[in-house]
């Protein structure tokens, strides 16, 4: 379905509308989304939490981007927004039930490697690299998403990029 389909749907359906959105969108935006967190679960609450407020505010959706522009937006501001409540709640929090183990998964399997590289990232730096690396986000917007400095979230990429090359010379 392209973004009229979906928006006609959800205008005589929103049910229906939402499960099209849904049907379309998550594996972009899982995809997305999946490498700034440090669990399967915690990238579903996530994408649960993009879609409730893509729900709120799709009657308002004006068309002035793709659909995929703006569930995009959404999801980065409520990635970090996450992040961000994630490290507030990190003291004096229960401790969460662990995630499964990737040991079993083949230790050159590249995506393994890379998830494991990139959970080794203080959340922030994770954050910047995915972002300007993978989805080329300029440092003008990733500073104004963080709410910090150009010149941090520069420095966040360097340090993060020198972690990672690290992490992958021991690797080998």
């Amino acid at each position: 379905m392209n973004d009229a389909e979906i928006l006609q749907a959800f205008k005589q359906n929103p049910d229906q509308g939402m499960r099209a959105l849904i049907s379309v969108f998550t594996p972009y935006l899982y995809g997305l989304i999946r490498p700034m967190l440090q669990s399967h679960s915690d990238t579903d609450e996530v994408l649960q939490r993009v879609y409730i407020h893509a729900w709120k505010g799709l009657m308002r959706f004006r068309g002035d981007s793709a659909l995929k522009t703006w569930l995009h937006r959404i999801a980065l501001r409520t990635t970090w927004h996450f992040i961000n409540q994630e490290k507030a709640h990190a003291m004096g929090a229960p401790e969460r039930e662990p995630e499964p183990s990737n040991e079993d998964l083949p230790p050159s399997n590249p995506q393994l490697l890379l998830l494991n590289a990139l959970s080794e990232l203080p959340p922030k730096q994770r954050l910047i690299f995915v972002l300007r690396y993978f989805e080329n986000l300029p440092f003008a917007e990733l500073s104004a998403l963080t709410q910090t400095t150009e010149g941090n979230v520069k420095a966040q990429y360097h340090h993060a990029r020198t972690k990672l090359e690290r992490y992958f010379l021991l690797q080998h």
